[in-house]
């Protein structure tokens, strides 16, 4: 885990004791896309998720709690993926209200992570975003006579 610097951790804290279930909702949004998605930023998450009263508190401290534990990565700043729309380790958000501003873009870090959050916090992952199973062993005795 990495820590916070005090001032984000302070208002991480905060958020977490006034407002859990809407920074889970959030949360568990952004890993369910982590987990399906080689990318993941503040576009894809809907902004009608939480009302618009909490939306800049919660999901700021969303994404800062999902990097310090180690969830989710940012982007160097010299990544680029034009196919992406990814310049600069940024994407360009298309929601309304963003006003087209450049956001940071996260991909998965540890999908184990991602999972233990998951079950630790009663988020339902879908079939799709679970850890592939390993396969099953089967023992075969073969006796020659």
């Amino acid at each position: 885990m990495i820590s916070l610097p005090q001032p984000i951790a302070d208002a991480e804290r905060a958020v977490s004791q006034y407002k859990r279930e809407l920074l889970v909702t959030i949360m568990a949004h952004i890993i369910r896309r982590a987990l399906v998605q080689t990318y993941v930023f503040a576009g894809d998450v809907p902004e009608d998720i939480v009302s618009e009263e909490h939306r800049q508190g919660v999901a700021s401290n969303a994404w800062n709690v999902l990097k310090s534990l180690e969830i989710l990565e940012a982007l160097p700043l010299g990544h680029t993926d034009a196919a992406a729309g990814i310049f600069g380790g940024r994407k360009q958000n298309a929601n309304p209200g963003a006003k087209g501003r450049w956001a940071c873009v996260y991909r998965l870090k540890s999908r184990a992570a991602a999972v233990t959050w998951a079950n630790r916090n009663n988020v339902r992952l879908a079939e799709a975003e679970l850890p592939a199973r390993p396969p099953q062993q089967i023992e075969l005795i073969i006796t020659i006579t």
